[in-house]
């Protein structure tokens, strides 16, 4: 090969590996907290109208992750697939529990879903109450945001508000059971 076509191949391998680099997207640090925003936590009770304080609510996540794009299908993008249980009500007034923490492309994301394997409640009558978590083992609770989440800046932190006065209710005519009716509102921040 002469010298001359040896260059012009080296330029373009070298300008095919760039644009290859270039193209990979920007990996971010993103931190995903748990938190149970301010407020007591009391259910009312349907056969004697008397609120029923939750003592405890205990909640088993062994994953967190984020869907890219529009699309709610697929595996998304895991933040933590470690399983951990947490108590709730140890993060009131302002406390926050580390759920994982990953690298994840910068871009907009669609969704934060959190898969529950479990969840249980303990009242103030002394009953505790395993409840069912819906699509929790399967696709996950989706967690709400005001618009798209951002992963971006040079790290993202993502709280999800798991507030146990807005995610237990007492089904009515039904002994008491208690049903577990998933509201979590993320906020995100870009640092």
């Amino acid at each position: 090969m002469r010298p001359t076509v040896r260059a012009v191949c080296g330029v373009l391998a070298i300008a095919a590996v760039v644009a290859c680099e270039s193209t990979a997207p920007r990996l971010v640090p993103v931190t995903l907290h748990l938190t149970d925003a301010p407020g007591v936590a009391s259910l009312s009770s349907p056969t004697d109208g008397e609120p029923l304080t939750v003592t405890g609510a205990t909640v088993r996540i062994s994953r967190a992750y984020l869907t890219p794009g529009e699309s709610e299908d697929g595996p998304g993008l895991t933040i933590t697939n470690e399983a951990q249980e947490y108590d709730l009500l140890a993060l009131k007034d302002g406390a926050t529990a580390l759920l994982g923490n990953a690298l994840i492309p910068e871009g907009q994301y669609s969704q934060l879903r959190l898969v529950v394997e479990s969840a249980d409640v303990t009242l103030s009558d002394g009953t505790t109450h395993a409840l069912f978590v819906p699509s929790g083992e399967e696709s996950g609770i989706k967690v709400t945001f005001p618009g798209t989440i951002t992963v971006g800046g040079s790290a993202t932190g993502i709280t999800v508000d798991f507030d146990p006065t807005a995610n237990f209710q007492i089904a009515p005519h039904n002994d008491n059971r208690v049903i577990f009716t998933p509201l979590l509102v993320g906020t995100v921040t870009e640092g």
